[in-house]
């Protein structure tokens, strides 16, 4: 066994077998970003604005949907418990810095993330 494993065909063999299969089980394991979880129709618009400096900014994504579809952007962005009114969902951050909402406006999905 101990001759076997100092070629280096096997290890590469090793890898290429292992390889693809730890990316799988490690995408399981990733937070879902917004861009992945809201649903993409035909539209989707995105934006990024800095204010004052690096850490003052305001990042919005919108794309069409219907309101079950919102409804299940807002489960996996982890937001459900966040609720304001059946349209709008907000989290805030401990000190008021982050906060990030979740509106359903006229078919419109739209993601805001503003730091202060």
């Amino acid at each position: 066994m101990k001759k076997i494993l100092r070629h280096r065909w096997v290890w590469v063999f090793l890898g290429v077998l292992f390889l693809p299969s730890l990316s799988l089980v490690w995408s399981y394991f990733q937070p879902v970003t917004p861009k992945e979880a809201m649903p993409y129709t035909f539209v989707r618009e995105e934006m990024t604005r800095t204010f004052c400096g690096d850490n003052d900014y305001t990042y919005t994504l919108q794309s069409r949907g219907t309101h079950e579809e919102f409804l299940l952007f807002v489960e996996k962005m982890k937001m459900s418990g966040h609720r304001i009114n059946d349209t709008r969902y907000e989290k805030k951050s401990e000190n008021n810095h982050l906060i990030i909402t979740i509106n359903y406006e006229e078919g419109w999905i739209i993601y805001t993330k503003n730091y202060t």
